[in-house]
């Protein structure tokens, strides 16, 4: 399932400072820079090989910083665990044997020579210590930085193993309270982040210490959101599929409505109204909230918002009556005489309050091709 992921410490807690080195350093040896390079497809991704480049960075070295979870699609390209016909769609391709990101590419080859060359930059910039040139390249965050986390002069480093924005912002907005989650730039607030903390210890025990706060943090009440969707997305008949689903995964959310969340400080377990002109027809909580990564569950509904302003071009958060007005409407669930299913996604919108990928947090019930991201 994407977005969801154990609480639980994944990434070292049980292991000792020179394990950690170790196993980074099998790492560095098994995918030195010069292999990154000339890396083919089928060593980025093979459903038959746990040596793969992606279930190195995303399954053998979750102990080194957690990117579990999610859609496969972070990794630009990937094996699919499924060869079943599927209609390209929200800049998604699905070949016969591989899944990839439409503006990398035609092909897959195409794609991956992208993805490998981008690749190929984060780990030269890295090696650098150039990590705003790490914010520049087009790839998925939790991806990049993880990259760049394991090829950084792991003497004197500047990244430590947390790679979500929103735990990240969290304690860098203590600092800078005028700061907004979508325009600040990652390496801005490693750098920051590490430079007030490196009496803390080495990365993971800064990381360890931040996760911990950050985990604190997560036990407040969510917040909820309108989201205008006829500001991103243009044809009904999209508009329509979008509110009907149940679960909005992130091949769901194209790129203008990507962006469109990303320009809001939302966080996991948040509430969403989507409008369509004055009408709400779903509500949801976001169980992923990274940019490129948001998914949700929600309700269909169909009811007029009640708002005096309906927010056209931006996210806006509700205020408490506004909140209770709108979900006040939310449909009782059917009686049966069946057993009672989990409880459905709306009841628990106050309860999946799950952590994300950081030093924490995994979900991995089945390995697919790119790894235990949900995958198709």
């Amino acid at each position: 399932m994407a977005g969801r992921f154990r609480d639980e410490a994944c990434w070292g807690d049980e292991m000792t400072e020179p394990d950690r080195d170790e196993l980074w350093s099998e790492f560095l040896a098994a995918w030195p820079p010069e292999r990154v390079r000339q890396m083919t497809l089928e060593e980025y991704t093979n459903a038959n090989k746990d040596d793969a480049f992606i279930y190195w960075i995303e399954s053998r070295l979750d102990k080194l910083g957690s990117i579990w979870g999610g859609s496969a699609f972070k990794f630009g390209i990937y094996c699919r665990d499924k060869t079943a016909t599927k209609e390209a769609a929200s800049g998604r391709v699905w070949g016969e044997k591989y899944a990839w990101l439409s503006k990398f590419g035609a092909t897959e080859q195409e794609a991956f020579a992208t993805v490998r060359g981008r690749l190929v930059d984060v780990v030269d910039a890295a090696t650098q210590g150039n990590f705003a040139r790490v914010d520049e390249i087009d790839l998925a965050p939790m991806l990049k930085w993880k990259v760049a986390f394991l090829y950084q002069d792991r003497k004197e480093p500047t990244l430590f193993p947390i790679f979500k924005k929103e735990a990240l912002f969290l304690e860098y907005k203590s600092i800078d309270p005028r700061a907004r989650l979508g325009s600040t730039p990652y390496h801005v607030m490693y750098e920051t982040l590490m430079e007030r903390n490196r009496e803390l210890g080495d990365v993971f025990d800064v990381a360890r210490t931040l996760w911990e706060r950050y985990g604190t943090e997560k036990s407040r009440a969510p917040r909820a959101f309108a989201v205008p969707l006829a500001w991103t997305i243009q044809e009904g008949s999209a508009i329509d599929a979008l509110c009907q689903k149940t679960k909005v995964e992130a091949e769901d959310v194209d790129s203008f409505l990507d962006n469109l969340l990303t320009g809001a400080d939302l966080a996991e377990g948040d509430e969403l109204a989507l409008l369509v002109e004055g009408d709400v027809r779903a509500l949801g909580a976001l169980t992923h909230a990274e940019p490129g990564q948001f998914a949700w569950e929600q309700v269909p509904v169909n009811f007029p918002s009640g708002l005096l302003v309906n927010p056209t071009s931006e996210v806006r958060e509700l205020n408490a009556s506004e909140r209770q007005e709108i979900w006040s409407h939310l449909p009782a669930p059917e009686p049966t005489s069946k057993p009672l299913p989990p409880a459905p996604a709306i009841g628990r919108l106050r309860q999946a309050r799950t952590l994300s990928p950081g030093p924490t947090g995994r979900n991995a019930a089945s390995r697919p091709s790119a790894g235990p991201s949900s995958a198709t």
